[in-house]
């Protein structure tokens, strides 16, 4: 009897064991797809984006082409951001865009809005705007408002620094810094074909820039404070 007991002990610790190895043989296996999974989406669509922007801590990628109205140029995104931690559902954290591709078919050329990738776009309007749910009209301009320097000290480029207001062509071409040191973009309009109106906040100052956004003579730009009459 005690022989056989033996073996029945034997064969129990046996069968327990095998049960260990194979539970931990399935969670190696879903580890190692899970980390597959997670690399093949982080490379992917990295490779043109990072030609441009090295940065191994950053996820770079390339949003989807839309047509600019009023051409057929094309316009995408260039977002960067932390890459995700372990398990997390999202492609990229903090993502930021740091420029815009252009693609013309005409001249079969693609170009960055600026060849520097410092800075983060906050924003970007093109003009002349539409009201709600009509049909946007042909854009003339490309107005921005971007962050390029850490000016509050909390080493991050965030609504909360001061701020850059510039513009392009549709064609992303033309590039031109118009304002900076503004606290807030309060509006931007084409107050006739040639001449672009810009207000923004700079302290507990309403300023004003009038403009001809087709002409680089920075010596016709207009600055000047807007009164605000007291209570």
């Amino acid at each position: 009897m005690k022989p056989r007991r033996f073996f029945a002990l034997l064969w129990r610790i046996n069968a327990v064991l095998i049960l260990v190895a194979g539970i931990l043989a399935v969670v190696a296996l879903g580890f190692a797809v899970v980390m597959m999974l997670n690399s093949t989406r982080f490379q992917d669509g990295d490779a043109l984006t990072q030609a441009v922007f090295p940065d191994e801590n950053r996820a770079a990628t390339l949003g989807a082409f839309e047509v600019v109205p009023g051409t057929d140029v094309l316009r995408a995104r260039l977002n960067v951001g932390d890459r995700p931690a372990f398990g997390s559902g999202s492609r990229y954290a903090d993502s930021t865009v740091r420029n815009y591709l252009f693609v013309d078919p005409a001249t079969r050329n693609a170009h960055w809005l600026r060849p520097s990738m410092e800075g983060v776009f906050l924003q970007s309007i093109g003009l002349p705007a539409s009201g709600f749910n009509e049909k946007p009209p042909d854009v003339r301009l490309f107005v921005y408002t971007l962050v390029e320097r850490d000016t509050n000290g909390d080493r991050q480029l965030t609504e909360a620094d001061s701020k850059t207001i510039a513009i392009s062509d549709p064609a992303g071409k033309r590039f031109r810094v118009v304002v900076t040191g503004a606290d807030e973009l309060r509006d931007s309009r084409l107050l006739r074909s040639d001449r672009l109106l810009v207000l923004y906040s700079a302290g507990a100052k309403l300023m004003a820039v009038e403009l001809n956004p087709f002409d680089a003579d920075s010596s016709a730009v207009e600055t000047y404070e807007l009164p605000i009459a007291q209570r």
